[in-house]
C-alpha cells in the first residue's frame, strides 16, 4: 500500500476547498469585480465574504491587503478589513500581527467564528496554548456545527493535558465529519497516552482510511514521502538555520543602533526609515516623534542599554534592553521587530 504524507497545516487549518476548476475560474472572473464593489461600498458584508474566499483560493494576498487598507482608511469601524489583514499576516507567518488584526476585527464585531478560529491557529504557532484553547472554545460556541472548531479545541485541550475534554471534542468533530483525519489522529494520541491500545489501534485504522479518502479527493495536496535525511544532512541544516538566525539577530541590533544614532544626530527622518512600514506603524511613530521633539527623543533613547536575549518567532522577533526611567529605576523592556513585505526586518515597537 502506497503511503502518503498530508500537510499538517492543511489538516489543522480548517481550509475548505473549491469543488473544482470551475469554482476557481469563477473566482478569477469575479475577483476584479469584488475589488471594485468594495472600493465603492466597503460595508457590503456578502462581497467581503466572497472576496475573502476567492482571495484564499487564488492566493492574491497583496491585492487583498490593498483593498483592506483602502477600506480601512475610509472607515476604521469596519471589521472585515481587519479580518483580511489578519489572514494575510497568517500567510506571511507574522502571527503576532495576525492576532492583533483578528482581535481588532472581533472588537468591532464579536460574533465571528472564523476570526476566533484563525486567532486560535496563530496562538498555536506562537505556542500560547491556553489562549489558543480559549479562542477555539469561542469559535465552537459561535459555530457548533463546524468540525474544524471542535478539532482545534480538541488539539489545544490535548496539548494542555486535559485528555478527557480533548476526547469529547475530538469525538464531536468526528460526529460532524466521520472522515476528519486530524480528529482521529488526536484520539489516537490520547489513547496512546492512556495506554488504551485497542482504542489507539482502531483510531489509527480510521486514520489510514481517512488518508486514503483524502488522497483520492485532493491529490494536489498530497505527495509521496521524501527520503529520510541522513544524519549529516540534518546536522548541516541545523547549522545553517542557526547561522541564519545569528545573521538576522545581528541585523536587528544594527537596525536599532542605526536608529538611535540617527536620533542622536538630529535626523528624525532617517531614524523613521528603520521602523516598520507595514500599515501605519511608521506614520504613528512620525506623529509621536513630532510631539515629543528632538531633545526629548535624545533623552529617551540615550537611556536604553544594548540589546540582548533576542528571539526570532517566524516573521516576528524581540530583544530585551535595560532602560533607566526618570526615577532612576532600571527596568527591562522588549524591542519588537517584524519582517516587512519586502523581507526587510524593521522595528515594530519598543
Amino acid at each position: 500500500m502506497k503511503k502518503w504524507v498530508i500537510s499538517l497545516l492543511v489538516l489543522c487549518s480548517g481550509v475548505t476547498f473549491a469543488a473544482d476548476q470551475a469554482a476557481r475560474d469563477l473566482c478569477q472572473k469575479n475577483f476584479s469585480r469584488y475589488k471594485d464593489q468594495l472600493a465603492k461600498n466597503p460595508t457590503d458584508d456578502l462581497t467581503w465574504t466572497e472576496f475573502r474566499v476567492c482571495t484564499t483560493e487564488l492566493k492574491r494576498w497583496d491585492e487583498a491587503i490593498q483593498v483592506a487598507l483602502t477600506a480601512r482608511q475610509k472607515n476604521r469601524d469596519l471589521p472585515q478589513p481587519y479580518l483580511i489583514l489578519g489572514l494575510a499576516q497568517m500567510q506571511q507567518k507574522n502571527y503576532e500581527r495576525a492576532v492583533e488584526h483578528f482581535d481588532q476585527s472581533i472588537a468591532l464585531k464579536s460574533e465571528q467564528p472564523l476570526a476566533y478560529f484563525q486567532m486560535g491557529m496563530a496562538y498555536l504557532y506562537l505556542n500560547e496554548i491556553t489562549k489558543a484553547s480559549q479562542a477555539a472554545a469561542r469559535a465552537v460556541e459561535l459555530e457548533p456545527n463546524n468540525p474544524a472548531h471542535h478539532r482545534q479545541l480538541a488539539y489545544t485541550q490535548y496539548l494542555l493535558g486535559d485528555y478527557g475534554a480533548a476526547e469529547t471534542s475530538a469525538k464531536k468533530a468526528i460526529e460532524l465529519d466521520k472522515d476528519d483525519l486530524a480528529a482521529h489522529k488526536i484520539l489516537a494520541k490520547i489513547y496512546a497516552k492512556e495506554d488504551n491500545n485497542a482504542g489507539m489501534t482502531q483510531e489509527l485504522a480510521m486514520v489510514k482510511e481517512a488518508e486514503q479518502k483524502f488522497a483520492v479527493a485532493h491529490p494536489e495536496l498530497v505527495k509521496p514521502p521524501e527520503p529520510a535525511p541522513k544524519p549529516l544532512e540534518e546536522e548541516e541544516d541545523k547549522k545553517s538555520k542557526k547561522q541564519e538566525d545569528y545573521e538576522i539577530i545581528a541585523s536587528l541590533i544594527d537596525q536599532w543602533n542605526r536608529m538611535k544614532a540617527a536620533i542622536g544626530n538630529g535626523n528624525i527622518d532617517l531614524a523613521l526609515t528603520y521602523y516598520s512600514d507595514y500599515l501605519d506603524t511608521r506614520d504613528q511613530y512620525r506623529d509621536s516623534f513630532k510631539k515629543l521633539g528632538l531633545q526629548r527623543l535624545e533623552s529617551i533613547f540615550s537611556s536604553f542599554g544594548d540589546l540582548y536575549d533576542c528571539e526570532i518567532v517566524f516573521a516576528s522577533a524581540h530583544c530585551s534592553s535595560m532602560v533607566k526611567n526618570e526615577a532612576g529605576t532600571v527596568i527591562v523592556t522588549k524591542i519588537r521587530f517584524e519582517r516587512n513585505p519586502d523581507h526587510t526586518w524593521r522595528i515594530r515597537s519598543f
